[in-house]
Protein backbone atom coordinates (compact mmCIF):
# COMPACT_ATOMS: atom_id res chain seq x y z
CA UNK A 1 0.00 0.00 0.00
CA UNK A 2 2.52 2.07 1.20
CA UNK A 3 4.62 1.20 -2.43
CA UNK A 4 1.21 2.56 -4.18
CA UNK A 5 1.05 5.85 -2.72
CA UNK A 6 4.43 6.71 -3.45
CA UNK A 7 3.70 5.55 -7.18
CA UNK A 8 0.79 8.01 -7.08
CA UNK A 9 2.57 10.82 -4.83
CA UNK A 10 5.39 10.65 -8.09
CA UNK A 11 3.02 10.50 -10.65
CA UNK A 12 0.57 13.96 -9.12
CA UNK A 13 3.99 15.48 -8.97
CA UNK A 14 4.38 14.90 -12.64
CA UNK A 15 1.67 16.37 -13.43
CA UNK A 16 2.03 19.48 -11.79
CA UNK A 17 5.06 20.02 -13.28
CA UNK A 18 4.02 19.57 -16.55
CA UNK A 19 3.58 23.04 -18.63
CA UNK A 20 0.64 23.34 -19.68
CA UNK A 21 -1.25 23.87 -23.58
CA UNK A 22 -1.26 27.35 -23.14
CA UNK A 23 2.09 27.76 -22.10
CA UNK A 24 3.29 26.25 -24.88
CA UNK A 25 1.37 27.76 -27.07
CA UNK A 26 2.71 31.47 -25.84
CA UNK A 27 6.28 30.10 -27.02
CA UNK A 28 5.51 28.66 -30.58
CA UNK A 29 2.29 29.12 -31.50
CA UNK A 30 3.34 31.50 -33.64
CA UNK A 31 5.33 29.86 -35.82
CA UNK A 32 3.65 26.71 -35.61
CA UNK A 33 0.21 28.45 -36.38
CA UNK A 34 2.03 30.97 -39.42
CA UNK A 35 3.37 27.33 -40.99
CA UNK A 36 0.17 25.93 -40.63
CA UNK A 37 -1.78 28.57 -42.56
CA UNK A 38 0.79 28.50 -45.53
CA UNK A 39 -1.11 28.48 -48.74
CA UNK A 40 -4.04 29.94 -47.00
CA UNK A 41 -3.68 33.58 -47.56
CA UNK A 42 -7.02 34.23 -47.00
CA UNK A 43 -6.34 33.21 -43.24
CA UNK A 44 -3.37 34.98 -42.91
CA UNK A 45 -4.68 37.84 -43.99
CA UNK A 46 -7.44 37.85 -41.41
CA UNK A 47 -4.95 37.20 -38.53
CA UNK A 48 -6.16 37.92 -34.71
CA UNK A 49 -6.63 41.76 -34.74
CA UNK A 50 -8.29 42.02 -31.65
CA UNK A 51 -6.92 42.43 -28.27
CA UNK A 52 -7.06 40.18 -25.76
CA UNK A 53 -6.72 40.17 -21.82
CA UNK A 54 -4.40 36.88 -21.76
CA UNK A 55 -3.06 36.52 -25.23
CA UNK A 56 -0.98 38.96 -27.61
CA UNK A 57 -1.65 39.02 -31.28
CA UNK A 58 2.33 38.20 -31.47
CA UNK A 59 1.51 34.54 -29.74
CA UNK A 60 -0.63 33.99 -33.03
CA UNK A 61 1.71 35.40 -35.60
CA UNK A 62 5.34 35.23 -35.01
CA UNK A 63 8.18 38.11 -34.84
CA UNK A 64 9.50 37.35 -38.05
CA UNK A 65 6.69 36.36 -40.44
CA UNK A 66 7.26 33.16 -43.17
CA UNK A 67 7.58 34.76 -46.75
CA UNK A 68 7.13 32.69 -49.50
CA UNK A 69 9.99 33.44 -52.51
CA UNK A 70 8.07 34.33 -55.58
CA UNK A 71 9.48 31.16 -57.07
CA UNK A 72 8.12 28.57 -54.56
CA UNK A 73 4.47 28.13 -54.52
CA UNK A 74 3.30 27.02 -51.19
CA UNK A 75 2.90 23.02 -52.53
CA UNK A 76 7.27 23.44 -51.95
CA UNK A 77 6.45 23.66 -48.15
CA UNK A 78 3.78 20.81 -47.65
CA UNK A 79 5.96 18.90 -45.47
CA UNK A 80 6.69 21.73 -43.48
CA UNK A 81 3.14 22.53 -42.94
CA UNK A 82 2.13 18.82 -42.04
CA UNK A 83 5.26 18.93 -39.35
CA UNK A 84 3.59 22.40 -37.79
CA UNK A 85 -0.54 21.19 -38.15
CA UNK A 86 1.23 17.70 -36.33
CA UNK A 87 2.91 19.31 -33.74
CA UNK A 88 -0.61 21.24 -33.16
CA UNK A 89 -2.46 18.12 -32.75
CA UNK A 90 0.02 16.54 -30.19
CA UNK A 91 -0.06 20.09 -27.93
CA UNK A 92 -3.74 20.22 -28.06
CA UNK A 93 -4.10 16.25 -27.47
CA UNK A 94 -2.02 16.40 -24.32
CA UNK A 95 -4.79 18.74 -23.09
CA UNK A 96 -5.45 17.67 -19.24
CA UNK A 97 -8.71 17.26 -17.75
CA UNK A 98 -9.49 20.42 -15.66
CA UNK A 99 -7.17 22.06 -17.88
CA UNK A 100 -8.55 25.48 -20.07
CA UNK A 101 -7.27 26.19 -23.62
CA UNK A 102 -7.81 29.81 -24.38
CA UNK A 103 -10.80 30.08 -27.25
CA UNK A 104 -8.36 32.05 -29.59
CA UNK A 105 -6.27 29.43 -30.14
CA UNK A 106 -8.81 26.82 -29.73
CA UNK A 107 -10.18 28.51 -33.06
CA UNK A 108 -7.31 28.69 -34.57
CA UNK A 109 -6.37 24.82 -34.15
CA UNK A 110 -9.73 24.21 -35.54
CA UNK A 111 -9.61 26.56 -38.59
CA UNK A 112 -5.83 24.86 -39.43
CA UNK A 113 -7.59 21.63 -39.19
CA UNK A 114 -10.59 22.54 -41.41
CA UNK A 115 -7.86 23.27 -43.85
CA UNK A 116 -5.49 20.78 -43.73
CA UNK A 117 -8.35 17.57 -43.66
CA UNK A 118 -9.91 19.40 -47.00
CA UNK A 119 -10.05 16.55 -49.91
CA UNK A 120 -10.29 17.24 -53.21
CA UNK A 121 -11.96 14.65 -55.25
CA UNK A 122 -10.16 12.57 -57.61
CA UNK A 123 -6.61 14.36 -56.55
CA UNK A 124 -3.85 12.41 -53.67
CA UNK A 125 -4.45 13.12 -50.21
CA UNK A 126 -2.18 15.68 -48.73
CA UNK A 127 0.95 14.96 -46.25
CA UNK A 128 -0.87 17.41 -44.25
CA UNK A 129 -4.00 15.44 -43.91
CA UNK A 130 -1.87 12.66 -43.14
CA UNK A 131 -0.07 13.89 -40.37
CA UNK A 132 -3.36 15.14 -38.88
CA UNK A 133 -4.91 11.68 -39.29
CA UNK A 134 -1.39 10.20 -36.97
CA UNK A 135 -1.09 12.71 -34.58
CA UNK A 136 -5.01 13.54 -34.06
CA UNK A 137 -6.08 10.08 -32.49
CA UNK A 138 -6.51 11.14 -28.94
CA UNK A 139 -8.61 14.52 -30.32
CA UNK A 140 -12.11 13.67 -30.05
CA UNK A 141 -11.18 11.78 -26.10
CA UNK A 142 -9.58 14.64 -24.43
CA UNK A 143 -13.11 16.83 -23.66
CA UNK A 144 -11.92 19.97 -25.99
CA UNK A 145 -14.25 22.56 -26.18
CA UNK A 146 -16.36 22.61 -29.41
CA UNK A 147 -14.14 20.02 -30.93
CA UNK A 148 -17.26 18.65 -32.81
CA UNK A 149 -17.43 21.71 -35.12
CA UNK A 150 -14.49 19.83 -37.23
CA UNK A 151 -16.41 16.69 -37.42
CA UNK A 152 -17.63 16.75 -41.26
CA UNK A 153 -14.04 17.02 -42.23
CA UNK A 154 -12.82 14.39 -40.41
CA UNK A 155 -15.23 12.07 -41.79
CA UNK A 156 -14.59 13.22 -45.70
CA UNK A 157 -11.01 12.40 -44.70
CA UNK A 158 -11.46 9.60 -43.40
CA UNK A 159 -13.88 8.38 -46.20
CA UNK A 160 -11.16 9.15 -48.43
CA UNK A 161 -8.55 7.01 -46.42
CA UNK A 162 -10.37 4.00 -45.24
CA UNK A 163 -12.08 2.49 -48.69
CA UNK A 164 -8.37 1.81 -49.69
CA UNK A 165 -7.16 3.93 -52.89
CA UNK A 166 -3.54 3.18 -52.29
CA UNK A 167 -2.87 5.49 -55.50
CA UNK A 168 -4.21 8.45 -53.02
CA UNK A 169 -3.34 7.80 -50.01
CA UNK A 170 0.47 7.81 -51.12
CA UNK A 171 2.55 10.02 -48.16
CA UNK A 172 5.97 10.97 -47.36
CA UNK A 173 6.42 12.00 -43.77
CA UNK A 174 4.57 9.03 -42.75
CA UNK A 175 3.38 5.27 -43.80
CA UNK A 176 0.11 4.83 -45.33
CA UNK A 177 -0.32 1.73 -42.99
CA UNK A 178 0.20 4.09 -40.03
CA UNK A 179 -2.32 6.48 -41.50
CA UNK A 180 -5.21 3.94 -41.83
CA UNK A 181 -4.79 2.51 -38.32
CA UNK A 182 -4.87 6.09 -36.94
CA UNK A 183 -8.27 6.31 -39.31
CA UNK A 184 -9.58 3.70 -37.53
CA UNK A 185 -8.88 5.00 -34.36
CA UNK A 186 -10.30 7.98 -34.69
CA UNK A 187 -13.05 6.34 -36.30
CA UNK A 188 -13.99 4.47 -33.06
CA UNK A 189 -13.88 7.83 -31.59
CA UNK A 190 -16.42 9.04 -33.65
CA UNK A 191 -18.83 6.29 -33.80
CA UNK A 192 -20.17 7.02 -30.39
CA UNK A 193 -21.27 10.48 -30.76
CA UNK A 194 -24.35 9.68 -32.17
CA UNK A 195 -25.95 8.10 -29.45
CA UNK A 196 -24.72 10.54 -26.95
CA UNK A 197 -26.28 13.21 -28.40
CA UNK A 198 -29.26 11.13 -30.00
CA UNK A 199 -31.87 12.53 -26.96
CA UNK A 200 -30.58 15.86 -27.74
CA UNK A 201 -33.53 18.11 -29.51
CA UNK A 202 -32.67 19.58 -32.65
CA UNK A 203 -33.81 22.74 -33.92
CA UNK A 204 -33.05 24.85 -36.87
CA UNK A 205 -31.17 27.66 -36.78
CA UNK A 206 -32.16 29.34 -40.04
Amino acid sequence: MRKLNTINFIGEIRTSNRPNCNSILHLFGGWLFEAAFIGNEDVQAKAIKQDSETISTTSLKSDKSIEVPPGLSPAKFELGKAEAVGALCRIFCNKKTSEEISPLYLARFYLALQKGLYVVKGKQVSDTLGSIIVNATELFRVNLEGVNIVLPQFVAALEAILPGDSSRIQFTSVSSAEVRRSAIQILLSILPLPLHFKVIKKSCVY
